[in-house]
């Protein structure tokens, strides 16, 4: 009797559905989680998404740009680059989203090149690149995801914040970039 199970490409409907039974069931080489196993053989959340989010052959690559400043200060320039680097971080687990490297977006960004050249070049899927302006009150920060497939901004989201807002700033960026990612698939 053949035991094996051959699965296709799961929709994204039905991931969900699937995550659970691998945690019950588990895999041949694999132990369940409901043999109370823990540890290095228990499932981790990257695992389980990975296992059952539909795959590219190639992943998705994002280009995440140093955000413009003006008037460009060493502050200002120190929060661009703090910014971009926080929403890489918060980014960079994503399953199927590959982040290109941060010296070779500022190289296409010092070079001058459109989001068009840059996406060429870089071969990026997305870029997500954006403004920061400094009031006295607070900051408008403007943030863009582009789409290299449509050729237009996928999504504009602005924000007019300070303080502790702008400390979740980057969760909210990557939750967007991630919606965007999956629809993509």
């Amino acid at each position: 009797m053949n035991t094996s199970v051959q699965l296709r490409r799961p929709n994204k409907h039905c991931w969900l559905a699937l995550s659970v039974v691998l945690l019950l069931v588990g895999t041949p080489s694999q132990p369940t989680l409901a043999d109370g196993v823990r540890g290095e053989h228990a499932y981790g959340a990257h695992e389980l998404l990975t296992a059952v989010m539909p795959q590219r052959s190639t992943p998705l690559r994002l280009a995440v740009f140093p955000f413009s400043v003006l008037p460009v200060t060493e502050e200002t320039a120190y929060l661009s680059h703090a910014l971009s680097d926080a929403i890489s971080d918060q980014l960079a687990m994503t399953p199927g989203l590959q982040l290109i490297a941060r010296q070779s977006v500022q190289a296409a960004h010092d070079a001058g090149l459109t989001r068009v050249a840059s996406a060429r070049v870089l071969d990026a899927s997305f870029i997500l690149d954006g403004d920061i302006r400094p009031g006295t009150d607070s900051i408008v920060i403007e943030l863009r995801l582009w789409s290299s497939s449509l050729q237009r901004n996928e999504w504009v989201m602005q924000v007019s914040t300070g303080g502790p807002v702008l400390q979740q700033l980057p969760w909210q960026v990557a939750q967007r970039v991630r919606a965007s990612v999956a629809g993509a698939h």
